[in-house]
């Protein structure tokens, strides 16, 4: 019910490429493809495909972008992007411009990777009407004590029922900090994607992890094992 389902195709020199579905989450954008290549195209699980997104009529700010390319057999490839965005889409329903014109090959160097001369473009009507409307956002503000006497700050937590989002401030660095969540039965939640800027403020995704309706605690760990914590457990929701 939180997707749109598109499957539509665009053909250029390089091969076919499908439209499989877009999810809106918040303040991120999913989006899955399938590349069918032609047999001359050189691509591999090492080339990413970026797209440029538009909604109603704007091209959308992104603070981040993940790519990745795997390969199904020699000729396709199910392409995978999550935008995160700078501000949610405020929108229940809106018009979405999707141009896969950027392509990240092995020999890239840049931030940007190569402009292709015949992007796909796809345009198509999208609803988070769903996910919004099983969205809270929390702005807590809640100072966390760590054990070498520094602290940090837990400015909003966003929860959806795809994932939740923690958004802080006041970091000692710009690697964001190992933050572990836990319910109330004491299970362990990792993050999958975060995002550290050089003035200690960032954001900490976890997707597959939903506390829409429970009790959310959570603790740093200085790495991935479970005995060196340098914090407390601090319940954060009731």
């Amino acid at each position: 019910p939180y997707k749109t389902v598109i499957g539509e195709t665009r053909t250029t020199e390089m091969g076919d490429l499908t439209l499989n579905e877009v999810l809106v989450n918040y303040d991120k954008i999913m989006i899955s493809a399938t590349f069918d290549k032609n047999e001359e195209t050189i691509f591999s699980y090492r080339h990413q495909l970026k797209p440029t997104v538009i909604i109603n009529d704007e091209k959308v700010e992104a603070k981040g972008i993940s790519a990745q390319s795997i390969a199904q057999n020699s000729s396709m490839y199910t392409i995978y992007n999550e935008i995160t965005l700078a501000e949610p889409v405020a929108a229940a329903n809106f018009d979405i411009q999707i141009m896969y014109d950027e392509m990240h090959t092995p020999q890239t160097k840049t931030l940007e990777g190569e402009t292709l001369e015949q992007p796909w473009v796809f345009d198509i009507k999208a609803s988070q009407l769903t996910v919004q409307n099983e969205t809270a956002v929390h702005d807590l503000h809640q100072t966390i004590q760590l054990q070498n006497d520094e602290q940090f700050v837990i400015d909003r937590i966003v929860t959806t029922p795809i994932s939740t989002t923690i958004y802080y401030s006041g970091f000692s660095s710009d690697r964001s900090p190992n933050i572990n969540l836990f319910d109330a039965e004491g299970n362990r939640y990792h993050w999958n994607s975060a995002y550290g800027n050089d003035d200690g403020t960032g954001e900490i995704n976890y997707t597959g992890a939903s506390f829409l309706e429970s009790e959310l605690f959570i603790q740093v760990f200085s790495t991935s094992t479970e005995d060196d914590a340098i914090s407390g457990k601090v319940k954060i929701l009731n």
